[in-house]
């Protein structure tokens, strides 16, 4: 069951996402508010059984199919706040109630780790992803990255990437782009969006013929419109060993009304590393480190 969490006085911040639920053709596009206050009461959380998952957007259908299960397997009441990593970071760093913290890229992991507002419960290469380049465009064979890049540039089509300034699959893309020397053809037909789901919804709603999703994403995508011929290519080898690789991390947060980890957050955090736990999350197309 996601449950989701009540605002906070200092600021709102509404997100929208996507998760596919029981392979069926059909999306439920989910609306709810993350909010934090930096002077929220710590004590409306103490001796409460319920664990804050603050988890970047781009796992929310994973997530969102794996909750009944964490319930039932763990007995643990799961509540998931999904936004873009940094967006958590900051909620995090200000206050939010958060035990354990899901991001998207480590570098979000190494800012909370900056700010001591996390346990020695932390790994940052929990679960690696795959960039790849969708587009719509009739073709009558499968194009290559260099053809597809160059089809874009050529035609002046204008596709969606999530922001390259601040989300993280948008950073990664941004950096195998300019890595492949594609970069400085595409960027003036970049539309930035706010997050990796956003990205997922223009193409959803036809908005743009083209951008860049994670691999994870891709099945959501066919299975909105299986009449649209949707042609996905790697942004990168998927056996290269690049740093780009997308990486996702986990940790533990700080506990603000004690020294400990609660048992329900260690429970949760060891079950989520776990091999059945690795299995669910393969399914859905993330790669095992």
């Amino acid at each position: 069951m996601i449950v989701v969490t009540k605002p906070y006085l200092l600021k709102a911040i509404s997100v929208v996402w996507l998760i596919t639920v029981q392979k069926l053709a059909q999306l439920l596009v989910i609306f709810f508010t993350v909010g934090f206050a930096v002077n929220y009461s710590h004590a409306e959380l103490k001796n409460k059984s319920v664990v804050h998952i603050f988890a970047a957007s781009s796992m929310a259908a994973t997530l969102g199919d794996f909750s009944a299960s964490l319930q039932e397997k763990l007995d643990i009441d799961v509540q998931f706040s999904l936004a873009s990593s940094a967006q958590l970071a900051k909620q995090i760093e200000q206050g939010a109630p958060a035990d354990i913290f899901i991001s998207a890229h480590p570098e979000w992991i190494q800012y909370l780790q900056d700010q001591q507002r996390l346990t020695t419960e932390v790994k940052s290469d929990w679960l690696g992803n795959d960039m790849i380049l969708v587009q719509s465009f009739a073709s009558d064979q499968a194009l290559t990255l260099s053809k597809t890049l160059t089809r874009i540039g050529s035609d002046a089509i204008k596709g969606a990437l999530a922001d390259p300034d601040y989300v993280p699959s948008g950073r990664y893309a941004k950096k195998l782009l300019q890595d492949s020397g594609y970069w400085e053809i595409i960027s003036p037909l970049v539309v930035p969006a706010g997050s990796a789901q956003n990205v997922l919804q223009y193409l959803q709603q036809s908005t743009f013929s083209w951008g860049v999703l994670y691999q994870t994403d891709w099945q959501a995508l066919a299975d909105d419109d299986p009449d649209t011929v949707w042609q996905k290519t790697l942004l990168h080898p998927q056996n290269s060993n690049s740093d780009d690789k997308v990486q996702i991390g986990i940790a533990i947060v700080k506990p603000y009304d004690s020294l400990e980890i609660r048992n329900e957050v260690q429970v949760l955090y060891d079950y989520l590393q776990s091999y059945e736990a690795m299995q669910h999350f393969s399914h859905y197309g993330f790669r095992i480190r």
